[in-house]
């Protein structure tokens, strides 16, 4: 296989990436929506719809892996080979954790919600989706910088999750037994889709410059 073909086989990988990380992105915002109402028929959308994120991610999977087997790869395109496996993974767990938002939703529902709670739950969504669009921008175009700025992105979820579980602890947040019990599980399921966006970005600059991102670890 000429280098040619074998960039746009590379290039094909992680098209269906960014495409994946869109659908997750949606799930995030379905699942968000759901919790905040109370509504079991979109988080059953949600969960229906995470099938469509597992097949993809067999296909990209498979492909990564044919090519890394059959093409033999070296140099750049070993390192994007091996990026995109890694990022093929992140992705899939991202959308593994909105789905678990969902199946909250569709176990526990009514949710009785403080209002700052709301106020939480809605702002690491916000930065959540947010950094999964960065995520998706730096793989389309193979942009290295974002990792930097997704670090910085990733600290403001660090600390909503942080005041969520305080406001719990402080018992002025008038939360029922259910709420009490799920919304901690549901604050570090944002907290780790935006690690895995954050991871994603990361294996970007490494597939752009050959150079693993100072906070990376690997995950």
């Amino acid at each position: 296989m000429t280098r040619v073909a074998l960039s746009a086989k590379i290039q094909l990988t992680l098209d269906g990436i960014v495409d994946m990380i869109n659908l997750v992105e949606s799930a995030t915002a379905k699942s968000t929506e759901a919790l905040l109402t109370s509504d079991v028929a979109l988080a059953e959308q949600v969960i229906a719809a995470d099938a469509d994120i597992n097949r993809l991610y067999r296909e990209l999977d498979a492909h990564a892996f044919e090519t890394l087997a059959l093409q033999a790869p070296v140099a750049a395109d070993l390192r994007a080979v091996l990026a995109a496996i890694r990022m093929i993974g992140d992705v899939e767990r991202s959308g593994d954790l909105a789905l678990n938002i969902a199946k909250i939703v569709r176990h526990s529902a009514p949710l009785q919600l403080p209002v700052p709670a709301r106020a939480c739950i809605t702002e690491m969504d916000a930065r959540a989706r947010e950094l999964l669009r960065a995520a998706a921008f730096a793989v389309e175009n193979r942009e290295p910088d974002v990792a930097e700025r997704a670090d910085l992105m990733d600290d403001q979820i660090d600390q909503l999750r942080g005041d969520l579980y305080r406001g719990l602890l402080s018992g002025d947040w008038e939360a029922d037994r259910s709420a009490t019990v799920n919304l901690p599980l549901v604050a570090r399921y944002y907290e780790r889709i935006a690690d895995h966006a954050v991871s994603v970005a990361e294996r970007v600059e490494y597939l752009s410059t050959g150079t693993a991102h100072s906070a990376h670890t690997g995950s």
